[in-house]
């Protein structure tokens, strides 16, 4: 059955018998009670494993066990947790989110056990011989236990969970900060003081007082930053932006000393040291010389198109006012240059993509690229009558799937929005020696037509919709034994690097004929159009490149060394870094959600990116990838999961290390021209 049919029937969901052995519970207090009772098995099985004695322990009753006890409760906990993005009960989400933190707050308390520790390291002076994962499994083990201090003396063990504890309450509380600053932060204008917003989008704001009231998070103030043509109301908008959450400045001091206090107890010189050592660049001096390469590489490109920006600005201004791009004037002046680089027919191109064709697209090119074939399981226990269900076979005559991807795909009240993958399931052997296939979920929230056989989507929406899907299939395709080798362990900086691989090939020459086979009028896409549209999606790219940097830059001096004034740093950075100046006097890290949520990790979407478009030129011209050498790198380095390193796998299969040359080079700016 093609896959856009699929999604249009009703599915046979409701207490149905499924393959992926998962249910979903239905009501807070089911999601409350299956966390509990997986908790408690874990907690059994554990002390399972500090009751034996050093001279009867095996391989299978301690290592094994202790990792087969965690997998188990992952297994029963990450569809749980999962609900608090698919749930339309605020009760159920909320009870996700609380078994979220009571899963992590027991994983951090199991590798800080030292009686655990002793345990394993009792069965590690057996010296038994083993071969593969479980020769790599005890290692493994081994240096989690000592990333979270287990074997510390008392009195450090307890500063540390101390420590912990004041971390976590700062971090909630900061984040806090910020969304109330969201929500109650604002500025007043009157409709005409808008100017340049679509007046769809005028008509449809609520008023207050006849006034429209904006705060600095939302589609509104991102769709009135790009398009108000009056200066200094973007200049206001600005300061609301950079200026929020000014109740987080003295507790971002005061976190990043615990978090330098916390490193220090575990032997680490830095907070960024001890975040990123799992990493494919996993120490400080290799994070800061790939980030002076691409700086570097980037600058030339983004002060051209900056060049342009002000060219721009010049005409659009009173000369008297200031010169060069301000804060406020990036994304403005970006829509005009981007807008002045297309053509209507671009225009009809990026924002009306056919969903039909499109989903029936992305397993044609999996198939066609990695020999991956789908296979739609209509009985099966789901969250929602709507998700669908799809079995993964990655042989041509594979009896058993490997796994098993969902797909949710339309917004719903009360649905959090957002385009993700997320792993269910990890794929493992079981102790009777069977296989658990992998589960993954693909989850969207596109919106609705009376005829969703005839709806369209942007190109943006397809490419967060190729991330996820090539993301899904490394989740539940990685042939590994332990749960704990499986891909949804691989390190920050490269699990999202074959979902924007698959990205990059979709809107290849070869990729597009399969995913946008067809212009929104039906007829044929012309033979140049992939060339087109990369050609105009990069316009910008090396200023939206640095702009991350920057954010990275910040993330780096905050975590690997004491920073006396952090928001004179983000200013900084903006100015010598990401080329557009911060808005003055203003504490934008204080408003930065990633300093609580990724502490010591912002380089990692970069480096993700740049590890994928260096294997994507790998495969030679850009308009046809080799549907042979995907394959082979579908097996040497998706399939092998993280039972080797990713980072290793990645350079035998380039035969050197990555580079950023190829991410600089397709991020170039183009010169200010009609893209033909």
């Amino acid at each position: 059955m093609k896959l856009w049919l699929a999604l249009l029937l009703p599915a046979c969901w409701a207490n149905a018998a499924s393959p992926t052995n998962l249910e979903f519970p239905s009501s807070a207090p089911l999601v409350a009670d299956a966390c509990a009772n997986a908790l408690s098995r874990a907690r059994s099985a554990l002390t399972g494993v500090i009751t034996i004695s050093d001279t009867n322990r095996d391989f299978t009753n301690t290592p094994d066990a202790l990792e087969t006890a965690l997998a188990d409760l992952s297994e029963a906990t990450d569809r749980l947790i999962f609900l608090q993005h698919v749930s339309t009960s605020t009760k159920v989400q909320d009870k996700a989110r609380a078994c979220e933190s009571q899963v992590r707050k027991f994983a951090v308390a199991t590798f800080s056990r030292p009686d655990l520790l002793a345990g394993l390291r009792g069965y590690a002076r057996l010296s038994e011989r083993l071969a593969g994962e479980p020769k790599a499994l005890v290692p493994a083990l081994l240096a989690e236990f000592d990333r979270h201090g287990a074997g510390l003396g008392p009195e450090q063990r307890e500063r540390l969970s101390l420590v912990r504890d004041a971390i976590s309450e700062l971090e909630a509380r900061f984040l806090k900060n910020i969304e109330t600053a969201n929500q109650l932060e604002s500025l007043s204008f009157a409709p005409d003081q808008l100017a340049g917003l679509p007046q769809a989008v005028l008509d449809e704001l609520p008023l207050e007082n006849g006034l429209v009231r904006v705060n600095p998070a939302g589609p509104v103030f991102d769709l009135l930053m790009s398009h108000c043509t009056v200066t200094a109301n973007r200049r206001f908008l600005a300061g609301l932006e950079e200026g929020r959450a000014k109740d987080n400045i003295p507790l971002l001091t005061r976190l990043l000393g615990l978090r330098q206090e916390h490193a220090e107890l575990l032997g680490r010189a830095s907070h960024l040291r001890l975040a990123t050592e799992t990493f494919s660049l996993n120490t400080p001096s290799a994070i800061e010389w790939s980030m002076s390469r691409l700086h570097s590489g980037l600058k030339g490109p983004a002060k051209t198109a900056l060049a342009e920006l002000a060219k721009m600005k010049t005409e659009h201004q009173a000369p008297k006012l200031e010169r060069g791009i301000q804060a406020w004037d990036a994304r403005y002046y970006s829509r005009l240059l981007k807008e002045a680089a297309s053509t209507p027919e671009l225009d009809q191109l990026e924002n009306n993509v056919p969903l039909r064709p499109f989903l029936d697209g992305m397993p044609a090119l999996a198939l066609k690229l990695y020999g991956a074939r789908l296979s739609e399981v209509r009985e099966h226990a789901a969250w929602h009558p709507e998700v669908r269900l799809y079995a993964v076979f990655m042989e041509p005559y594979q009896e058993s799937p490997v796994g098993y991807i969902y797909t949710d795909l339309y917004a719903r009240p009360e649905k959090p929005e957002g385009t993700f993958a997320s792993s269910l399931a990890r794929p493992r052997r079981l102790a009777d020696s069977s296989r658990r296939p992998g589960v993954a979920a693909l989850v969207a929230d596109l919106g609705r037509t009376p005829r969703q056989d005839q709806a369209f989507i942007t190109m943006d929406q397809a490419s967060s919709l190729l991330r996820a899907f090539g993301k899904a299939l490394y989740l539940v395709s990685s042939q590994n034994r332990f749960a704990m080798f499986s891909a949804s362990e691989a390190p920050k900086d490269f699990i999202d690097v074959p979902g924007l691989l698959f990205e990059r090939w979709a809107w290849s020459a070869m990729g597009m004929s399969l995913v946008y086979p067809r212009l929104p009028d039906a007829s044929a896409l012309p033979p140049e159009a992939s060339a087109r549209i990369q050609a105009r999606r990069r316009v910008l790219a090396s200023l939206e490149a640095l702009r991350e940097l920057g954010l990275a830059e910040l993330d780096r001096r905050l975590h690997s060394s004491k920073v006396a004034n952090p928001c004179a740093e983000h200013r900084d950075i903006a100015a010598s870094v990401s080329l557009v100046p911060a808005f003055p006097e203003a504490c934008a890290p204080a408003g930065f959600s990633f300093i609580a949520t990724e502490p010591g990790t912002r380089f990692s979407k970069l480096w993700a990116r740049v590890v994928a478009e260096d294997l994507f030129q790998r495969f030679g011209p850009g308009d046809r990838p080799d549907p042979i050498l995907a394959r082979r790198f579908r097996k040497a380095v998706l399939d092998p999961g993280t039972t080797q390193d990713p980072a290793l796998l990645v350079r035998a299969f380039l035969e050197r290390k990555p580079m950023e040359r190829p991410f600089i080079k397709a991020s170039s700016a183009l010169p200010l021209k009609k893209v033909q």
